[in-house]
């Protein structure tokens, strides 16, 4: 199943991306639903879906955190306020050259989404969504 946050000003767009899934002599039904309001806490969601995360992949709780870290906050930190003092403090750890459970360790211990803004973890956590939709794991804001 494919998710789209469909507006009037994306529409095209959705349209476009769907007829990658629509099959010559299939048919379908496409059904559409007003968008649900977000009422868990940025916080609380994002470990709802780390452990949905890690019950589908089969890895451990800390080691997907970390992953969401590394993978979708890090490239937003970058990016933000401090992303120059962070670019410099993982060059001189040489983070790139760190094996991948090296890197998960240290990306562990770092405060990478702590002091995110409100719009910067709405990126987290809209990249983490898009990500795992793409995967095959429709991650969905609770209640």
């Amino acid at each position: 199943m494919k998710q789209f946050d469909v507006k009037l000003s994306n529409l095209h767009q959705v349209l476009s991306s769907l007829k990658q899934f629509v099959r010559p002599n299939e048919r379908y039904i496409l059904t559409l639903k007003p968008w649900a309001k977000r009422t868990l806490t940025a916080n609380a969601q994002a470990h709802v879906w780390i452990k949905q995360i890690s019950e589908h992949t089969g890895e451990n709780i800390k080691t997907v955190e970390a992953r969401c870290k590394r993978d979708h906050g890090l490239p937003i930190a970058l990016s933000g306020e401090n992303g120059a003092m962070l670019s410099w403090m993982l060059a001189r750890c040489r983070f790139e050259q760190l094996s991948d459970s090296q890197q998960l360790k240290l990306i562990s211990a770092m405060e990478i989404t702590r002091n995110f803004t409100t719009k910067e973890h709405n990126d987290y956590r809209d990249s983490i969504q898009q990500f795992w939709n793409d995967q095959g794991l429709p991650l969905q804001y609770k209640d």
